[in-house]
């Protein structure tokens, strides 16, 4: 039964909210093809599950590659997106929600020039991002941390002759997680095609040498490791029992102490005759969970024919052709719904361990006892075979093994080996040329006279695959004659990946063991044509270009092939595409020599200069030859739109203003630019409250040089609450040119005092006559725009308002009403006589009489 590790809701929000979008893990890789032509691969580790992550970037990404006797810039490599493959787990069963990641490749093929790299001190490529998962638990400040990946190489001439040498390949990825308290294991060995010697070890990883998301690469000098969190060191930088640790092999153990996300560095050193040539620096994320139930392994012991031993580490055995060739392998401690897989490992000896069988029988409540029989003929014919026998349960992330090591020693029949005829060495090279046609004949011999076959097994690859075929000519008993083609059509191989491949043809005879015969190791590599590099040039006079704003920069590109190969010659921006900044330029799909006009009037309504007025364009060329070798060239090139010279434009003071209620202002607000050419536009500060209400208005103002935004408020009674008290109210308004590319502008705040509105009630005294007889004075009856303010009704403030005036005769009838209190009575219809008046406010009330005479 799978012990799948139980974790409660806090843990699993804990895991993820570990996650962020960000890289976890990579390295650099660099694998020689032919002369001095290399590919150059960055492979980034990418979290896939977090639904905030961006995704891998898709433009090409850069390298820069520095001398290290010096830190000197020597030159960069542009390596597009290639490819994107999912990384699975040792134990797919095991998978969690919370761990997906993806292999992603940047890559390209260069040819490095022999002249420029053969300082003797050698060489290093390093490429920046920035940042690292927010979550990382054993690094302080880790979402300001960025990283950086580096791969040492050695001077490409030594003495003038070539000196090939590829990184090491084919490192496995960290794809499982851990668990608090139970031993973490895993394999990091690489392989290395040269042959070299790789010896691992753990670094602390290294910081980028800024915060910006993609930083130019810096020379080593300005790389420094992380800050581990308190307390941690290298060799704690997982901590546990024990803590992270990996042998000089490469075979990585933790048993962590603390759940989290972890981040380390492997180093892998590149030797060569006890020489370091070269090394590449790895970084990876661990996923520690706590919450696993833990381990119970089981338990192996072998017991060998008459003998009563149980052993726990190792035995030795050894058997005659006559004998039967079995011994038991019991294991114990296993669980009734367990499942138990037993294999055999070859620990001296390359090739596979099919001929072994196992017959399991129940031998108790918790454990099983196998009958192992080893194949009846030997593994190694000199000498005896070494083998691990392994019990492996099926609990996660990882299975628990014991391990017991079984030393094996078979009497073989006796048999001549067959051997090739004419190839005194075990090993020899073959180097042809692309799109050409390679034949040998090859024999071989058989002192027993025995029936053979000769086969073919290509390290690493499927000889069918590259063109690669052997066909049986002649059999008969103690010779064979077949025939080695290779067929290098680049149509059907793309040797551009890799142009060196290892073969073994193997010989071997029918006998009853199918001893291994002989074997002729063939180092076979494909001289590849050469394609020159396609040449990116521009008729400007600099690659930093200065523009003034609404000028037009124009200039033509050439993308040019020596070799007359098909090209796709682009335009790309560094962060933001051209067409959107109103750029012209076609991209162009040709075949020796592509034009294109560059064309672009910087235009400021559509251009955001927020992040700086400097763009960075890119031209690229990149060419496809028959034989899909992909060469690139990019020249870079930079436009500044000079901003010049631009005054800011002012306000003109405006004094704080004391309002009554109830009383119209207008208030003209002037600004002021000295370069009479900018639009210049008077508003509203943006995000700043206005006054409440409908009755405070704002229009706008614009012009060249001077505009004038007019504030318009009759405050009403409202804005001063139940008490009426006095209130203060604030504006702010904005004025700013339309300069390009960098406007200015100026700021200003206007304060209003808003205070109810004092009214002199005792000083009202009405006028007591008047002559309607239209002689032009004292014609009618009126108490509003008068010389005299004394006749004029108070004016209205927020506690007293007019209601309405009422007169009426001597006997009480009402002759004039009205709710105007600009009314006008000319006393019309009635006639002379005194006349009595009633005057309404909110609270107060007036009364008294007129003389109407006529």
């Amino acid at each position: 039964m799978k012990r799948l590790y139980l974790l409660t809701l806090i843990c699993i929000c804990f895991v993820s909210e570990t996650f962020a979008a960000h890289i976890v893990g990579g390295e650099l890789e660099m694998i020689h093809l032919n002369g001095f032509r290399y590919r150059i691969s960055l492979i980034q580790y990418f979290d896939e599950l977090n639904p905030t992550n961006p995704g891998p970037d898709t433009q090409p990404l850069r390298v820069f590659i520095f001398r290290k006797s010096d830190d000197e810039f020597v030159r960069d490599i542009f390596l597009p997106f290639n490819s994107s493959t999912p990384v699975e787990y040792t134990n797919p069963d095991c998978a969690i929600a919370e761990l997906s990641t993806s292999r992603d490749v940047y890559t390209t093929v260069v040819d490095l020039d022999p002249a420029a790299f053969s300082d003797p001190e050698g060489y290093y490529m390093v490429w920046e991002r920035c940042c690292r998962n927010a979550g990382i638990v054993n690094i302080i400040n880790p979402d300001g941390t960025g990283m950086t990946y580096t791969l040492d190489f050695p001077p490409i001439v030594v003495d003038g002759e070539p000196n090939v040498n590829s990184s090491p390949t084919l490192l496995p990825p960290l794809s499982d997680y851990g668990c608090v308290g139970q031993l973490y294991y895993t394999d990091f060995r690489g392989t290395d095609i040269d042959g070299d010697s790789l010896v691992y070890s753990l670094e602390l990883p290294l910081s980028s040498s800024s915060t910006s998301p993609l930083p130019t690469p810096q020379p080593r000098s300005s790389h420094f490791p992380v800050t581990l969190s308190n307390g941690l060191t290298l060799n704690t930088i997982i901590p546990g029992s024990p803590s992270l640790a990996i042998s000089n092999e490469g075979f990585l153990t933790v048993n962590p102490e603390n759940s989290g996300l972890h981040v380390f560095s492997v180093l892998v050193k590149e030797f060569r005759d006890g020489v370091q040539i070269g090394a590449v620096q790895r970084d990876f994320q661990m996923l520690v969970l706590d919450g696993c139930l833990p381990p119970d392994p089981p338990n192996a012991v072998i017991q060998l024919p008459g003998d009563d031993t149980l052993y726990e580490e190792e035995a030795f055995v050894a058997y005659t052709v006559s004998e039967e060739k079995c011994f038991d392998f019991l294991v114990g401690n296993i669980g009734p719904d367990e499942n138990v897989t037993v294999r055999v490992r070859p620990v001296n000896f390359r090739g596979n361990v099919n001929g072994f069988t196992f017959d399991q029988t129940r031998i108790g409540p918790d454990s099983l006892m196998y009958k192992i029989c080893v194949p009846e003929c030997p593994l190694r014919r000199d000498e005896p075979y070494i083998i691990d026998l392994i019990a492996a349960d099926d609990a996660c992330p990882l299975p628990q093994t014991d391990t017991v090591t079984l030393t094996v020693e078979v009497e073989p029949p006796p048999n001549a080996l067959p051997v090739f005829r004419e190839f005194p060495e075990s090993r020899f090279a073959i180097t042809t040329d692309e799109d050409s046609f390679f034949s040998r004949t090859i024999i071989g011999d058989d002192a027993d006279l025995d029936d053979m076959v000769v086969s073919i097994l290509g390290i690493g690859f499927d000889p069918a695959m590259t063109g690669i075929s052997l066909v049986t000519e002649e059999s008969e008993a103690g010779t064979i004659t077949a025939r080695l083609d290779w067929d290098t059509d680049c149509l059907v191989y793309d040797f551009s990946e890799t142009n060196k491949f290892e073969l073994a043809v193997i010989l071997d005879d029918l006998d009853f063991c199918s001893d291994p015969g002989d074997t002729l190791w063939l180092d076979m590599t494909v001289n590849l044509p050469f394609n020159s590099d396609p040449e990116v040039t521009a008729d400007f006079a600099s690659p930093s270009i200065i523009l003034p704003p609404d000028e037009v920069l124009n200039f033509n590109s050439v993308a040019t092939d020596l070799d007359g190969d098909e090209m796709n010659f682009r335009l790309l921006g560094d962060g933001f595409d051209p067409e959107d900044l109103g750029v012209v330029f076609e991209d162009k799909t040709g075949f020796g020599t592509l034009s294109s006009d560059f064309t672009w009037e910087p235009d400021c309504t559509n251009i955001d200069f927020s992040d700086g007025t400097t763009f960075t364009f890119y031209l690229i060329a990149d060419d496809f030859d028959k034989c899909q070798v992909k060469n690139f060239d990019t020249l870079a090139f930079n436009v500044s739109i000079d901003p010049g010279f631009n005054n800011k434009p002012e306000f003109t003071t405006v004094n704080e203003q004391d309002l009554r209620v109830n009383e119209t202002i207008r208030i003209d607000v002037s600004a002021a630019d000295l370069d009479a050419e900018d639009l210049l536009t008077v508003d509203l500060l943006p995000g700043f409250l206005t006054p409440p209400g409908q009755e405070f208005v704002f229009s706008p103002g614009q012009g060249f040089g001077s505009a004038v935004g007019v504030i318009e408020w009759t405050p009403p009674c409202e804005l001063l609450g139940e008490t009426f008290d006095s209130r203060d109210f604030r504006v702010f308004l904005l004025a700013s040119d339309n300069d390009c590319p960098i406007p200015k502008y100026d700021t200003i705040q206007v304060d209003f005092t808003v205070s109810n509105l004092p009214v002199a009630f005792d000083v009202f005294e009405p006028p007591n006559v008047f002559t309607p007889n239209n002689d032009g004075r004292n014609d009618v009856f009126v108490l509003s725009g008068n010389e005299d303010v004394r006749y004029n009704l108070p004016v209205d403030n927020c506690q007293e308002q007019f209601q309405y005036m009422t007169v009426v005769d001597r006997s009480g009838r009402e002759v004039f009403h009205t709710e105007d209190r600009d009314f006008v009575w000319d006393g019309i219809g009635n006639s002379a006589g005194v006349y009595f008046y009633f005057i309404k406010y909110t609270t107060r009330e007036f009364r008294g009489s007129v003389t109407l005479i006529n």
